[in-house]
């Protein structure tokens, strides 16, 4: 049990002043104290401390790591389980610039629910970041405290305890609006009938524009498609590889994005006049550059994509009113407007859940304006089944 005691001395200077200690026996039966400037938290600590150590999880300070130290076990365990290289990147950067500055010179044992909630309010107000972009910093910090507790160094996660809303509820919008939906901006028709118009375009370029347009691929999978993965015959494309940023071959990010999508006529007779153009390469890529190596990505949305977009005057303030992956979200959008259910923009798309479908674009999928039919039908339906059993 933990004992609580008001510690008082008076300085050189004659200053009285005050500590509140709190006392216990650990787990294994050795004492120890802590000291606090305030009642409230010396109370907090001890009732903490002693739920933790009748479960056997109590850590003292003095057994465990800073963050600082800490974070770079949780990088070399991310390593360890094969995280995929942009995702451990996204984690790195995370750690580096927001949560080392902020929690690295405190213990792990330190880190309290108070200093995670005035950090993540802080992000909200003094930073240009978006909501999504501080719950994925929020989902980060647990990792690292999960994998602490797991080690030992730690004996609760205190971000389990936050929650933090949006700030605000998404607003429905309407595919020919210019707007932004959960941070995705949809293009309008205006524009995109821009976008897919030849210009000063390569046949190449413009045929993966469009391609993107039309069928919805990533550009990690548009950048990876190979020829042997086009059915000209049946007019669909079977996603089954792609490239990621770095220019590496590999398996597709989910099992859900292994798929098959039709080909619009447009986007066929496009890919077999290019075939005729196309190098042959070794990875039998339907895009490759100039030497018959996958496209460099951040490269080619520099060379190809930004200046397609500054001749149709697309910029806004010199940088691009649009991202080439806004044309997948531009594809799911037409998709709809045209009367494709969630199930079905959930395979096209490659969403591995129904619930990601709708936490992008559920806004964008009509109400059903003949529930309340439907509803009095059931009504009915149960009314007589009622009669029926009572006769």
């Amino acid at each position: 049990m933990a004992t609580i005691t008001k510690v008082e001395w008076t300085t050189e200077k004659g200053k009285t002043s005050n500590r509140w200690k709190v006392e216990y026996r650990d787990s294994v039966n050795k004492r120890r104290f802590k000291n606090f400037k305030k009642q409230k938290d010396a109370k907090s600590f001890a009732a903490q401390i002693a739920s933790d150590v009748n479960r056997g999880v109590h850590v003292a300070d003095s057994q465990t790591m800073t963050f600082g130290e800490f974070h770079e076990t949780y990088l070399r365990y991310c390593d360890a389980q094969g995280l995929e290289r942009s995702t451990w990147k996204d984690y790195e950067g995370v750690l580096r610039n927001y949560l080392v500055p902020r929690f690295g010179k405190q213990r792990l044992t330190e880190i309290t629910i108070k200093n995670v909630k005035d950090f993540l309010l802080e992000l909200r107000v003094n930073s240009s970041l978006s909501h999504k972009r501080i719950m994925r910093i929020k989902i980060i910090l647990g990792a690292v405290l999960s994998l602490a507790i797991e080690d030992e160094y730690l004996s609760r996660n205190v971000v389990k305890f936050i929650k933090l809303r949006a700030p605000k509820e998404k607003v429905a919008i309407h595919v020919d609006d210019e707007d932004v939906l959960d941070g995705v901006l949809i293009p309008t028709l205006e524009d995109l009938a821009k976008i897919i118009g030849v210009g000063n375009l390569s046949l190449r370029d413009h045929c993966m524009i469009v391609m993107a347009v039309m069928t919805g691929l990533r550009a990690s999978e548009l950048f990876g498609l190979g020829w042997r993965h086009i059915d000209f015959t049946k007019s669909i494309v079977m996603v089954r590889r792609r490239v990621d940023i770095w220019r590496q071959m590999g398996p597709l990010k989910t099992k859900a994005s292994k798929r098959n999508v039709p080909i619009p006529s447009l986007s066929l007779e496009l890919l077999k006049n290019w075939k005729l153009q196309c190098l042959d390469t070794e990875e039998g890529l339907c895009f490759p550059n100039e030497v018959g190596k996958s496209l460099n990505r951040p490269n080619w949305d520099k060379r190809v994509w930004t200046q397609h977009l500054k001749s149709l005057d697309l910029l806004v303030k010199g940088k691009k009113k649009y991202l080439y992956k806004n044309m997948r979200h531009a594809f799911a959008s037409l998709a709809i407007k045209e009367g494709a259910n969630p199930k079905e923009i959930m395979k096209m798309m490659g969403h591995s859940k129904i619930s990601i479908t709708f936490g992008i674009y559920g806004d964008l999928f009509p109400d059903d304006e003949n529930f309340n039919n439907i509803s009095e039908k059931i009504a009915q339906s149960l009314k007589c089944l009622s009669q029926g059993d009572s006769s």
